[in-house]
C-alpha cells in the first residue's frame, strides 16, 4: 500500500466514521449496501484528486539542465532557428512547473497555481494551442519526453528541418 510517507491510520478512521453516516443497526443490509456503493462513486472523483496531489507532493519532475543543453545543442545542429527559440521557450516554462508523470495511465500531472491538479494525456501529441499551432513540441510532451527519456528533435515536423 502507498502511504507517501502516512504513517498514521487517519485515513481509515474517516472512511468509517463517513460509513457510520450512510447506515446505522437498523438498515437493511441491501440498502446499507446500496448506500456504501453510491457513497464510493461520490467520493471517487475527488479521492482520485487526492492521490493526484500526494502523488506531486513526494515525486517531483524537474528538467535535467544537462539533458535540456544536449537537446538544444542537437536542436541547433538540425532544426531552424525558430523552432530551436521556440522549444527553449518550452523547457523555460518546464523549468517553473511541478507535474509528475503517472506512467500507467500514460498522463502528465500537473499542479497549478490554486493547488489544483491538472492531466495532460500526451500520445503522439498534445492538445494545447501551442502544439496544435506549431507543431512544435510544447512543455507538456518536453515533461513526458524527459520522463521516458524520448529524443525531442525526433518529433519535430520536417518543415522544421
Amino acid at each position: 500500500m502507498i502511504t507517501w510517507r502516512n504513517k498514521t491510520n487517519n485515513f481509515v478512521e474517516r472512511h468509517n466514521r463517513a460509513l457510520k453516516t450512510v447506515g446505522n443497526s437498523k438498515t437493511i443490509l441491501a440498502h446499507f449496501f446500496e448506500s456504501i456503493l453510491t457513497f464510493h462513486r461520490r467520493q471517487g472523483p475527488r479521492l482520485k484528486q487526492k492521490v493526484h496531489e500526494l502523488a506531486l507532493r513526494t515525486v517531483v519532475l524537474r528538467p535535467k539542465v544537462t539533458h535540456a543543453a544536449a537537446v538544444l545543442a542537437e536542436a541547433q545542429r538540425i532544426l531552424t532557428p525558430f523552432a530551436c527559440e521556440q522549444i527553449a521557450q518550452q523547457y523555460n516554462k518546464l523549468k517553473d512547473v511541478a507535474c509528475s508523470f503517472d506512467t500507467e495511465a500514460k498522463a502528465l500531472l500537473v499542479r497549478k497555481s490554486d493547488g489544483e491538479v491538472m492531466e495532460y494525456f500526451v500520445g503522439d501529441g498534445c492538445q494545447c494551442l501551442h502544439f496544435v499551432e506549431r507543431g512544435l513540441p510544447c512543455w507538456h510532451m518536453l515533461a513526458v519526453y524527459e520522463s521516458e527519456d524520448m529524443n525531442v528533435v525526433e518529433t519535430v515536423p520536417e518543415r522544421y528541418n
